[in-house]
């Protein structure tokens, strides 16, 4: 009988990824110079519900972009921004950036000027957060010690609701399994759930907004190939097919950027692809070329459901490129 459900359950992925392929494309709107990348600087794109883009340096240097594409401003050297590794933007045009596990909280003003607001200390090494409906959720290592890798804050208070369960192995013996903390971190208005979603497997954790854990959902998808993070050594990351990063788009469709394992690599194939999942994480396209954007990394969505990429150049025009999905 398990064979028997096995056999259908995959007829049933295979009839349903057949009807809903729309084959979509990505369609450019526009491209915002900024310049040559700096060699060997770790830079991270962050958007804001209204479009407004923010890419911060690990040396402290930022850069605001509006949502027409316009260079609002520009800084280098911020002290607060220094060694900056996750950021978030939210609602209210409220910019957070994590160095060493102190988040720098920012009010954006419409000339794109980040006015200090407040601090909150995470601790711990934080791959991610993510800051909306008055929580900050936090992706990474809290130590060397604690198999914690997932846990919410109160904004306004600035005190730490708690971890939030997650059944994956944080720890490889002694080292980080990075499949697990460098996942992704998606806000869902209409369900008012905060997703989680590691590189590898394909697999959406849901929790409310008091961090209560509601489920775990694994999407219908017989491209991706799962792996068991208990089982895959540090020295294997790139031997496995992983999410680099999911969004959510309005309506409830989700983008994820997904980055081929070294053996399913294809001479003259993009190592890189999107992958577009329904409301109900039913699969719509399991392939979009990211050819148009270079192969760039997604970097997050606004509110109109435009996507944002960073191309990051050592050698040529840096750009920060909005696009969409388009079905042909």
């Amino acid at each position: 009988m398990r064979v028997r459900s096995k056999a259908l359950r995959f007829l049933a992925i295979l009839l349903c990824s057949l009807l809903n392929a729309a084959d979509y494309r990505i369609e450019v709107l526009r491209r915002t110079p900024i310049g040559p990348a700096a060699p060997g600087k770790f830079h991270r794109l962050t958007v804001c519900p209204d479009g407004t883009s923010v890419l911060t340096a690990a040396d402290g240097d930022l850069t605001v972009i509006a949502a027409d594409g316009a260079l609002l401003a520009s800084k280098t050297g911020v002290p607060e921004l220094r060694y900056a590794l996750a950021s978030s933007c939210d609602e209210n045009r409220r910019l957070y950036i994590d160095t060493a596990g102190t988040v720098h909280v920012f009010e954006l003003r419409t000339s794109g000027e980040p006015v200090p607001v407040r601090t909150i200390r995470v601790g711990g090494a934080p791959r991610r957060i993510l800051a909306a409906a008055g929580r900050l959720v936090v992706l990474g290592l809290v130590d060397v010690r604690t198999p914690v890798a997932l846990r919410m804050f109160d904004i306004a208070a600035g005190r730490e609701i708690g971890a939030l369960d997650l059944d994956l192995p944080v720890f490889v013996g002694r080292r980080p399994q990075r499949l697990v903390t460098e996942g992704s971190l998606i806000w869902d208005p209409a369900r008012r759930e905060f997703l989680y979603l590691p590189a590898n497997p394909l697999r959406f954790w849901r929790y409310d907004t008091d961090g209560r854990f509601l489920g775990a959902v694994s999407p219908p998808v017989f491209t991706f190939h799962d792996a068991d993070p208990a089982r895959v050594g540090p020295g294997d990351f790139r031997n496995v097919d992983r999410v680099f990063n999911a969004v959510r788009l309005p309506g409830g469709r989700f983008v994820l950027h997904i980055l081929r394992s070294r053996a399913s690599r294809r001479p003259g194939v993009r190592g890189g692809y999107l992958m577009l999942l329904g409301p109900d994480f039913e699969p719509l396209d399991l392939e979009i070329d990211t050819t148009p954007v270079h192969g760039s990394p997604l970097a997050g969505a606004d509110a109109r459901g435009n996507l944002h990429f960073a191309y990051l150049s050592e050698t040529r025009e840096a750009e920060v490129i909005q696009a969409r999905l388009a079905a042909r």
